[in-house]
């Protein structure tokens, strides 16, 4: 039987060729296989449409930045002229105020200079006068005994220069006396100092509008790096989506190029047996038993879709080792429960789920199992979920010492990081938080400046400690050894700030696909989580990877949207068989 989303094609059991009669199933089922691939690029393309929204508002906020810079420098250059220009002018009226009071000075002092020079001059006379005097005294004293006129004579001279040479003295002490010049000087710098204050305030406060303005440019340039930061951070990851969707969409186009050439040249018959050989070069397996579970145990594999870049639950701890984590720990156990080893088919996370119907590329076969961090949502196409295998907090993250966030409101105008996973769109929607995309939706309490949905899982810590969001919205286990074991790189750069964030924990589910030969595997893998849970093992798996074991009741059942399980499966199974047993008669 080829089983192929769950439709049945009848193969005849002496030559496994297909009857003419089932090519329309066959060819429905080749259809099939081409949505999954359209789908595949069109989720990859949605996830780019929504970050594109985030990038939008960044860009408008960019050029709103660099006009305000533009603005704010043209204020610095009109200021610095505007200094220039009051320079020029308070230099040339300081100096010449200060010339015309050094000129008054210069002149007052000139005079002084003349009336000491005829002062001294008249001072010089007086004491020639006196000696002359001195001498006739002199003469005069030889003569005493005949005759006193003459003495007389000498005495009123004498009397008479004295009193000259005293008013003389005055005028002299006059003239050395520079007060009336110290006050010329001290009004030169009163005044230059009462010019220069005004000049200093006019200049301070141009200055003041420069460094208003330098400042503006500063948060401007800051602001302009944040932009660019976060446009070249969802740049990258709209072109690893644009590039998956080209992928897909290319591989689509050849599949269906192939298909629609055969079928104008061949008959209906030859044209299914070409189909049937598409779906094989994509690993769409035809077995008589339609059981994946019997599949696994024969080939001895078992084919685990995962993502290699989930710090904490699957990842490389080093460049050449090994995949380790909390998922790759509960795969193990699995293959080991089941007797057979696991095969990883590494892919980004958010498409995961669609390795269950097509390969990773052309020509391999699709994965048996998603077992990565997958919560059941109702926005998955064709998945079944098996109980929960692990419950877990959705909590914050912030860079080491960031104060300023430690709980959801502190998000009010910041960036919040998250992975691009539909629950945690759904959690932060429903709590009241609003972003770009949703932000007229009526309830919103938190409004985000951005909200940047992570697909490239190696950037999910980085972004963090570098500063290009502002927190982290994350599953526990994955910043639990990021910021918690010193061999992690950003040990004592992250750290995480709130306990749980929803009301209920977080929890995962393995998922197969949702057609009748998944049956028989949910039915082992719930076997297993169910025998597994109470093990010291799976405790010390939850001990490791996320600090404690946390307990709860919570699945897949108590999810909108009438999601798939065991129960769902087996009925489809049962009519498959009942439908398989009539086609076989």
């Amino acid at each position: 039987m080829l089983i192929t989303d769950g439709i049945p094609l009848s193969i005849s059991r002496e030559n496994n060729t297909l009857e003419v009669d089932d090519s329309a199933a066959l060819s429905h089922a080749f259809f099939a296989h081409l949505y999954r691939l359209q789908s595949s690029a069109t989720n990859a393309l949605e996830n780019h449409k929504r970050t594109r929204r985030e990038v939008e508002s960044r860009e408008t906020a960019l050029v709103s930045n660099i006009a305000k810079m533009v603005s704010d420098c043209e204020t610095c250059v009109t200021a610095v002229g505007q200094i220039q220009s009051r320079l020029n002018e308070a230099t040339e009226a300081n100096l010449q105020l200060i010339s015309k009071d050094l000129q008054n000075a210069r002149d007052t002092l000139t005079e002084r200079q003349e009336e000491v020079k005829n002062v001294m001059a008249e001072l010089s006379r007086i004491g020639q006068q006196l000696s002359m005097l001195a001498m006739n005294a002199k003469i005069e004293a030889s003569r005493a005994g005949k005759s006193e006129a003459g003495f007389s004579v000498v005495a009123d001279e004498v009397k008479r220069l004295a009193k000259a040479a005293v008013q003389h003295h005055s005028q002299a002490a006059n003239m050395f006396d520079l007060t009336s010049v110290n006050e010329l000087m001290v009004k030169a710098v009163d005044s230059f100092q009462q010019s220069h204050s005004v000049t200093e305030k006019e200049i301070g406060n141009a200055f003041g509008e420069i460094r208003g303005a330098i400042s503006h440019v500063n948060t401007s340039l800051t602001e302009v790096s944040e932009h660019h930061g976060i446009i070249s951070e969802v740049t990258q990851a709209n072109m690893v989506a644009v590039e998956a969707a080209y992928g897909k969409i290319e591989w689509t186009r050849e599949r269906a190029k192939i298909a629609s050439e055969g079928y104008a040249k061949s008959a209906s018959l030859e044209h299914s047996r070409q189909l049937k050989g598409l779906l094989t070069l994509d690993g769409i397996k035809y077995e008589k038993s339609s059981d994946k579970y019997s599949d696994i145990k024969s080939r001895g594999v078992i084919r685990v879709a995962i993502e290699p870049d989930f710090v904490g639950l699957s990842f490389r701890q080093s460049g050449s080792s090994q995949l380790s984590g909390l998922d790759v720990e509960y795969a193990s156990a699995l293959a080991k429960h089941l007797g057979v080893r696991c095969e990883f088919l590494e892919a980004p996370w958010d498409t995961l789920t669609e390795l269950l119907y097509i390969g990773c590329r052309p020509n391999e076969a699709p994965a048996d199992i998603v077992l990565s961090a997958l919560p059941p949502s109702s926005t998955y196409d064709g998945i079944a979920y098996s109980n929960t295998y692990t419950y877990l907090n959705w909590v914050l993250a912030r860079r080491t010492g960031n104060t300023d966030i430690n709980e959801l409101g502190d998000l009010q105008g910041k960036t919040l990081g998250i992975i691009n996973d539909p629950g945690a769109f759904e959690l932060l929607e429903n709590i009241g938080v609003r972003w770009q995309s949703n932000k007229d939706v009526a309830g919103g309490k938190i409004f985000l400046k951005d909200l940047i949905a992570y697909s490239d899982q190696s950037r999910i810590h980085d972004c963090l400690a570098e500063g290009l969001v502002d927190a982290f919205g994350v599953d526990l286990p994955i910043y639990h050894w990021a910021s918690s074991n010193k061999k992690s790189p950003w040990y004592g750069k992250i750290e995480i700030c709130t306990g749980n964030i929803p009301s209920a924990p977080y929890y995962y589910c393995i998922a197969v696909a949702a057609v009748p030969a998944s049956y028989k595997l949910l039915k082992e893998i719930n076997v297993f989580i169910n025998d597994f849970t109470a093990s010291k093992a799976r405790a010390d798996i939850e001990k490791t990877w996320q600090g404690n074991v946390i307990k709860s009741t919570l699945s897949y059942r108590d999810e909108i949207g009438n999601l798939i399980g065991e129960s769902e499966l087996r009925h489809m199974w049962e009519a498959h068989q009942r439908q398989h047993n009539a086609v076989n008669r």
